[in-house]
């Protein structure tokens, strides 16, 4: 750093992170921190990507511990914002591999579509990977209203769990009309089921699969009820933002 600030001119330290943020959509996080997108230093910028959203804070000082200070002040801001939503550093998939492999728990999934979106996200890390149990994916099983992918989910992950004696089961069920139900693009409501060793959640929520992101957004949602579960918190706790995120909810 001395050879760069006397021979080449810098005079400035600059500092880039990542910060991941869950369950909820680009456009409301750009609402929440509208202001601090409009500053220069430190500057944040959003990119959505695989059902969620991240954001990239740049900041610039003369020393190292004046960009830190600047990189805590603004993080700090954009806890008080984006609160639980916001997860630091670290991508969903990895935090929920890593606090299940921190509780010693294993997962076992049920997928009732090819897409599999929860088995990819989850299992694209090893230690991912290797929280998982077992994993059963097929749409032999076709639910025509919400009703029967309530139930459908349901069954799948309570039948699993006991059967695998597994900790947690997750299920996730798509509802096909029956006009089109071999056409992937007809899904538009997708159940999810969690059942842990005390309770069972289901969840349904609408999203448009005729964009390839989705099954990304499926994947999210069914990590996200993992991660509030281990966080303690409500698997299916309805929020505004769940409902933008979606288009729609139902619990």
């Amino acid at each position: 750093m001395p050879y760069l600030r006397n021979e080449c001119g810098v005079r400035e330290v600059i500092l880039v992170r990542t910060f991941h943020v869950t369950a909820l959509p680009e456009s409301v996080i750009g609402e929440r921190i509208a202001d601090l997108m409009e500053r220069t230093n430190p500057s944040v910028g959003t990119s959505a990507k695989q059902g969620r959203c991240e954001l990239r804070v740049r900041a610039a000082a003369p020393t190292p511990d004046a960009a830190e200070a600047l990189m805590h002040d603004i993080e700090q801001e954009l806890n008080q914002r984006l609160g639980r939503f916001l997860l630091g550093a670290e991508p969903l998939e990895h935090l929920v591999a890593r606090l299940l492999h921190e509780r010693g728990l294993n997962l076992v999934l049920y997928e009732g579509h090819m897409a599999a979106p929860i088995y990819h996200a989850l299992g694209s890390t090893p230690q991912g990977l290797a929280c998982l149990q077992q994993v059963i994916v097929q749409r032999d099983l076709l639910a025509h209203d919400t009703a029967s992918a309530t139930a459908i989910a349901g069954q799948q992950a309570e039948g699993l769990r006991t059967q695998a004696r597994a900790d947690l089961a997750l299920a996730m069920q798509p509802v096909t009309p029956q006009s089109s139900s071999t056409d992937a693009d007809a899904y538009t409501q997708v159940c999810l089921a969690l059942v842990t060793p005390t309770s069972s959640h289901t969840l349904n929520r609408h999203y448009d699969l005729n964009l390839a992101e989705g099954w990304q957004y499926v994947g999210s949602m069914g990590l996200e009820m993992i991660r509030r579960y281990l966080s303690n918190e409500d698997p299916v706790a309805q929020t505004s933002s769940d409902s933008a995120l979606s288009g729609s909810a139902d619990n």
